[in-house]
């Protein structure tokens, strides 16, 4: 027998399902929750109040919609027709991609610094994508990489604000940007001047002001993984939910599954990844030696 559900895309961050049959509805809701580390001892699950789970599927039939993916098979093999509407503004692609001689090009650029190989398929596969995770470990050059990505996005007339967890690291990345020559302004506790094409923020300084994360198309999330699922909330999937492209930079993802689960909903996927062991083999990385010492305590 073949049933009928409605699946409304309703921003860059979520959608909503309607026409399911009750059952149906409860057993996505049973899929999409995941328990809470430690619930067993919080006050509101030992009274009862709480069923210790974070539903990524609500009552209301909202999810993430790049979850969609896993949630569509469950629909069909109960063999629902499914009609779906997208509600978002239509977004042009992003044109042009980046080479190893993409910051060398440019006369005013005084460094030479050149992109490595894995940077440039690391932010083409970005680009292409359109959102997603860059899994990179120390030493790689994630920023150069953050460089080269909004260095397209503002040639493509895209505003990107990137955010990262401190105010040393605002001045940090402003830096190395402004030596690829973007135009880069600052948003923290110290400095407030967004009116440039690429913005370095902070969480704490843009939560006291979400507002102005209305006015960018672009956000990249620095060392990703610290970001809390509950500033996520509160930033990224509401204040920016008009945002076609979001990217997440950081060298581990995190192994927790409600984490993960935020992450992939607010972001994306994986979309790139090198770890510590290929730097090393491809020579970025000095070789590790290793040598176990022994000590004996005096008797």
């Amino acid at each position: 027998m073949t049933k009928k559900c409605f699946i409304t895309v309703k921003d860059e961050v979520y959608c909503q399902i309607s026409g399911l049959e009750p059952h149906d509805h409860k057993m996505l809701d049973e899929k999409f929750a995941v328990m809470v580390d430690g619930a067993f001892f919080m006050p509101a699950y030992k009274l009862g109040h709480w069923d210790g789970k974070i539903h990524f599927f609500d009552k209301t039939g909202k999810i993430y919609f790049r979850l969609l993916e896993e949630l569509v098979p469950y629909l069909e093999a109960w063999h629902y027709e499914i009609e779906l509407k997208d509600l978002r503004t239509p977004v042009d692609l992003v044109e042009g991609r980046v080479t190893s001689e993409w910051f060398t090009s440019k006369p005013e650029h005084e460094l030479g610094v050149k992109l490595r190989p894995y940077q440039v398929d690391a932010v083409n596969a970005a680009l292409d994508a359109t959102s997603g995770f860059v899994i990179a470990a120390t030493g790689s050059g994630k920023t150069w990489m953050i460089a080269a990505l909004a260095d397209v996005m503002n040639l493509n007339d895209v505003r990107v604000i990137v955010i990262v967890p401190s105010s040393d690291l605002v001045d940090q990345t402003a830096a190395t940007l402004r030596l690829g020559n973007l135009d880069v302004g600052t948003y923290s506790g110290a400095k407030k001047d967004h009116h440039h094409g690429t913005v370095v923020a902070t969480w704490q300084a843009l939560q006291n002001n979400p507002a102005i994360v209305k006015d960018f198309g672009c956000f990249i999330v620095d060392e990703a993984h610290g970001a809390s699922a509950k500033t996520i909330g509160e930033l990224i999937n509401e204040h920016g939910k008009h945002a076609p492209f979001r990217y997440g930079f950081t060298g581990t993802f995190p192994k927790a599954k409600i984490d993960q689960m935020s992450l992939r909903g607010a972001i994306g996927e994986i979309l790139y990844s090198i770890n510590a062991a290929d730097l090393i083999r491809m020579g970025y990385l000095a070789q590790l030696e290793i040598e176990p010492i022994e000590i004996q305590a005096a008797v």
